[in-house]
């Protein structure tokens, strides 16, 4: 098992300026990869060492908890740490705190190991039994997501600018995406207080995409399909200002 010293990984970041909701949400998503990344990269469990082996780290689900939506020009404290793994699955928790320590975010997210030329989950244990810590904050894991009913459809094309380095669309855009089903005006009125995003398949360049929704004040409901598959599926709450 590790150790407490290297168990938590933590990293201090400033928040960009963003235009909407999730465009904001992206940029935490971004930056809890970012942790997630160097963490196993510091514990040599990351890049080079897995690409020799041809996999990849992908993220499979998230789900977050917003106390109190972070800020443009605010400084977090971003902390991450394993939980157990469990069928190939490794869940990672998050915590987002402001200068003072108070706790403005929680998350937790579900990774698994892609074989880059078969493109399925790697069911084997490089890393081992060790790799797990729990802390009494921990959220519980994000659980499936059954089709939501919907009723707006909006079609969109995948660039080439949101691949990343897996070869497929980056987690971020997925939720950055959802910043086109809310309505005008919606974010001066409305805050978000949960959200979930479960990726069900790969997207990739040039891919057309159908984003089925429902937007209310209280709810979003997403649903994206793509050559024929549901590509994945998002939950929100919402609270008014």
């Amino acid at each position: 098992m590790l150790s407490e010293e290297n168990a938590v990984f933590s990293k201090n970041v400033t928040v960009p300026d963003a235009d909407g909701i999730f465009s904001q949400m992206a940029f935490l998503f971004y930056m809890m990869q970012v942790v997630s990344t160097e963490h196993v990269d510091s514990l040599q469990l990351g890049g080079n060492h897995f690409r020799e082996l041809d996999l990849l780290w992908v993220l499979n689900r998230m789900q977050v908890q917003i106390h109190a939506m972070p800020v443009s020009g605010q400084c977090l404290r971003v902390q991450t740490w394993p939980n157990k793994q469990k069928h190939g699955l490794y869940p990672r928790q998050y915590r987002m705190e402001d200068a003072e320590g108070n706790c403005l975010l929680q998350a937790v997210s579900i990774w698994t190991l892609l074989n880059g030329r078969t493109r399925t989950m790697h069911q084997g244990d490089e890393i081992g039994p060790w790799f797990q810590w729990q802390d009494e904050t921990d959220l519980p894991l994000p659980k499936s997501l059954p089709i939501a009913q919907t009723d707006t459809v909006l079609l969109l094309k995948t660039r080439p600018e949101e691949i990343d380095s897996n070869g497929h669309i980056n987690n971020t855009n997925y939720v950055r995406w959802i910043d086109s089903v809310l309505p005008d005006g919606f974010n001066q009125n409305c805050a978000l207080s949960q959200f979930q995003i479960n990726y069900l398949a790969e997207l990739r360049q040039d891919d057309k995409v159908e984003l089925h929704s429902h937007v209310d004040t209280q709810k979003l409901a997403v649903e994206g399909f793509a050559n024929g598959k549901r590509s994945f599926a998002a939950r929100g709450s919402f609270i008014k200002k």
